[in-house]
């Protein structure tokens, strides 16, 4: 078995265009041999978090400069220097490899389990054979993980979930920065899809950003995946946000936040330069937000990114901007069909990654049409509103009128909630959206001795 990860290995570091084969079907828990697990974690880390693939000559430059142990520097160094013995570089031995290894991992898998079914078995336990029976179907049936139990053994384990949670060590919940929001779903929980809709530049993209500027700014590790905006606009949105948390502290009438607009086009003057300065070191301290900008992606591939990205540390949130931009990895003749693989992938990703995932969605014309007049979006005027409604856990609209855009105010209501109540009406939201910030209300900060400092 371990020529076979060798081999895996070979084909990483030999062959341009094998990560996409590998990432779709291979995790660090195919590979038995500790070293050869190490510098397939490595590989994948250098291709995932740099423009070029690793190759065995920058394979040992990694391995001698990252590699605090001498015994596992030493060990990994023999490994890249024996992986050069192995010959042979197509596309079809690397798919045999790796369907060596998927199948020596199951088979490993089915013979631990069947030794325990059989001492159970042995001792007349019948009835405590359950995880086992679901431990063997998920070995021979891939892609079907989910979870199997008797409802009425459960009653324990939640007790003691109970009792946790009354004395304040519940699962964790993330707030959005949005307190209406937050008061009226509890916060974002893990394994959940959120689904945020809007009318075409109506700010879906600035309240994403605004709620994973608020999960950096608590430490929270994010995945901000955008098929729409640029890294450089994303990323001076964030400067621009930021400039808020500067401003407020400084707290004297005559700085104002940034306009993101101005940082692209390098119009600051001395006291705005040094709030953009401050606003870049507030980011450098705290903010674990990762920006992919990906050509092209479909949800299957986030989710190996999303997998890949939890090799290092879990993440506590992904941002879909937007999902209807993503590639379906099925052929449909029926855009509504590709709407709902979509959504149905995107509730697989949150479920199986354990992450909340935050999906942006569209609104449609007429819908858009009819709020204006009422008010407020009903579940109808949502594109596809059937598919959302199925697996959305929260669904949240975003409504712009030009009354609200003159008074910096946006309306945002909860037109779906799987575990509490809506808000069907909305709320109104302030806006300032040359400097990226959306509110519960306008930030204004008091006097501090901050500013003697920030001017000097």
């Amino acid at each position: 078995m371990i020529d076979h990860e060798r081999r895996v290995l070979y084909h990483l570091l030999n062959e341009r265009g094998a990560f996409p084969v590998v990432l779709e079907s291979l995790t660090a828990d195919h590979f038995g041999d500790p070293d050869t697990k190490r510098l397939f974690q490595v590989a994948v880390h250098f291709h995932l978090h740099s423009k070029v693939e690793l190759t065995p000559d920058s394979a040992l430059d990694v391995i001698e400069t990252r590699s605090a142990n001498d015994e596992v520097r030493s060990s990994l160094v023999d490994l890249v220097t024996g992986l050069f013995d192995l010959t042979g570089s197509h596309r079809q031995d690397l798919e045999y490899a790796i369907q060596e290894l998927d199948r020596g991992l199951r088979a490993g898998r089915i013979s631990t389990i069947t030794a325990s079914m059989a001492e159970k078995l042995a001792a007349n336990k019948f009835s405590d054979i359950r995880e086992e029976i679901q431990g063997l179907w998920e070995a021979t049936t891939p892609g079907t993980e989910g979870s199997y139990r008797l409802a009425s053994d459960l009653g324990d384990e939640y007790e003691a979930r109970y009792r946790r949670t009354k004395a304040g060590d519940a699962e964790p919940t993330y707030s959005t920065g949005f307190a209406q929001i937050d008061a009226a779903t509890g916060g974002m929980r893990r394994k959940r899809l959120w689904i945020w809709s809007g009318y075409t530049s109506h700010a879906k993209t600035r309240c994403a950003q605004e709620v994973a500027y608020h999960f950096g700014r608590e430490g929270r590790r994010v995945l901000f995946v955008s098929l729409e905006m640029d890294e450089e606009d994303l990323m001076l949105g964030w400067y621009a946000r930021a400039s808020h948390e500067v401003v407020k502290k400084a707290g004297h009438p005559d700085i104002f936040p940034l306009n993101a607009e101005a940082i692209r086009d390098g119009r600051l003057d001395d006291v705005q330069e040094k709030v953009y300065r401050n606003a870049r070191q507030l980011l450098s301290e705290q903010f674990p937000v990762m920006v992919w900008v990906p050509a092209d992606a479909s949800i299957s591939e986030i989710t190996r990114r999303v997998m890949a990205e939890q090799l290092i540390a879990p993440l506590d949130l992904v941002v879909i901007d937007y999902v209807a931009l993503c590639r379906s990895d099925v052929h449909r003749r029926n855009y509504n069909e590709q709407i709902g693989d979509l959504m149905r992938e995107s509730k697989r990703l949150a479920r199986r990654c354990d992450v909340p995932v935050l999906g942006l969605h569209q609104l449609n014309r007429d819908g858009f049409e009819a709020a204006q007049t009422r008010g407020y979006y009903l579940m109808k005027d949502l594109a596809n509103s059937a598919e959302v409604e199925r697996n959305a856990d929260v669904a949240i609209w975003n409504l712009l009128t030009p009354e609200m855009r003159r008074s910096n105010e946006m309306c945002v209501g909860i037109m779906k909630n799987r575990f509490g109540p809506l808000m069907e009406e909305g709320h109104r939201l302030y806006t300032d959206f040359g400097s990226y910030l959306i509110a519960d209300s306008a930030e204004r900060g008091k006097p501090a001795s901050f500013f003697e400092d920030f001017m000097a």
